[in-house]
């Protein structure tokens, strides 16, 4: 597939639509999806939510409620039960460890980290013009 697919990571899609656009049917989308990326692309929007909800916590130092909305999440329990089950901890004990570490100099990123940060190479196949989904 020649066309590349942006995925916009804070709007919701349907996967009908994204396979209709990849010219796919949903069936082969997830199955070539899930080849280059390890997961499937309601997966993969999460992680990037979540990656994106870290990057602006630690930048920024934002409302941790601001922040899940910012990134596409409607619920602010939600958000914190998912960063915590990818991260290790809820956002706001995540956030301060690394900063404290990044002090120390011991800046660790943990394996979603290092999985996602492989994946994104993988994903150019798949991305779709922002106007898209807007």
């Amino acid at each position: 597939m020649n066309e590349e697919i942006y995925i916009q990571y804070e709007n919701s899609f349907k996967i009908h639509e994204l396979a209709e656009i990849a010219n796919m049917s949903v069936a082969s989308l997830h199955r070539n999806f899930k080849e280059v990326t390890a997961m499937s692309p309601i997966q993969f929007q999460k992680q990037l939510r979540l990656q994106e909800a870290r990057r602006m916590l630690l930048a920024d130092s934002t409302d941790i409620t601001d922040v899940a909305f910012r990134v596409g999440y409607e619920s602010q329990s939600q958000f914190s039960r998912e960063y915590a089950r990818m991260f290790g901890l809820p956002p706001r004990d995540d956030i301060k460890r690394v900063k404290e570490n990044s002090m120390d100099g011991n800046v660790k990123i943990g394996n979603h980290e290092k999985a996602l940060n492989t994946h994104k190479k993988h994903t150019v196949a798949f991305l779709l013009p922002r106007e898209t989904f807007h």
